[in-house]
């Protein structure tokens, strides 16, 4: 965490990663990958 306060470059490029991760996680998408699960 004292690391993530300190270095503002570490911090932004963690938060532009962690935003694109969680663009893969639209209610379309889970609804999808559910679906798949049930069928199994």
């Amino acid at each position: 965490m004292k690391e993530l306060i300190t270095k503002d470059k570490l911090r932004y490029s963690m938060q532009k990663i962690n935003i694109e991760k969680a663009k893969q996680f639209t209610w379309d998408k889970i609804a999808i990958m559910l679906e798949e699960v049930y069928k199994k």
